[in-house]
């Protein structure tokens, strides 16, 4: 098979980055005012379509299976949709960065479970007990504030 200039082996270099034609033509080099129309006639080679496949399969094998390496892809790709305007394709960059790394730290032998130090109870300024209507969010009857899921807020200023 008759091999690519360089010009053309940058064009399936962008096109692996970028996934689009036009955008990968320019940044290869070819004029802004053209570029659909090299982008097209580009993809439309078979030699072409075969370099991007041997580019995307060698970027598989030397990267895909590192969970960091993948999470910094989604990185790139949101950045670029942010850039653009393109807010739903950031929001699911996002979501498929978060779905990674919940399967990575699942993935992670679970460290020695640490107790943490009991907290006291929070002071209440005016010395009276705490009323049923100033239950803080989570908290069931009875269960005293050392138990709370998170920092307990005491309204000292009333």
């Amino acid at each position: 098979m008759k091999s690519l200039t360089p010009r053309q082996e940058r064009f399936c270099h962008e096109f692996v980055n970028w996934a689009q034609g036009a955008v990968a033509a320019r940044e290869a080099g070819y004029q802004a005012k053209w570029s659909r129309k090299q982008g097209s006639r580009l993809l439309a080679t078979e030699r072409i379509r075969a370099r991007i496949r041997e580019i995307q399969v060698q970027l598989a094998r030397d990267g895909g299976a590192d969970m960091e390496t993948l999470i910094g892809k989604l990185e790139v790709v949101y950045r670029r949709a942010i850039e653009d305007h393109h807010f739903y394709a950031a929001a699911r960059a996002v979501e498929l960065q978060a779905k990674l790394t919940r399967e990575a730290a699942s993935r992670r032998p679970a460290p020695e479970q640490v107790m943490a130090p009991a907290r006291a109870p929070a002071p209440v300024s005016d010395g009276a007990a705490k009323q049923p209507h100033d239950k803080s969010p989570g908290q069931s009857p009875g269960q005293p504030p050392s138990q709370l899921p998170g920092p307990v807020v005491v309204n000292a200023g009333r």
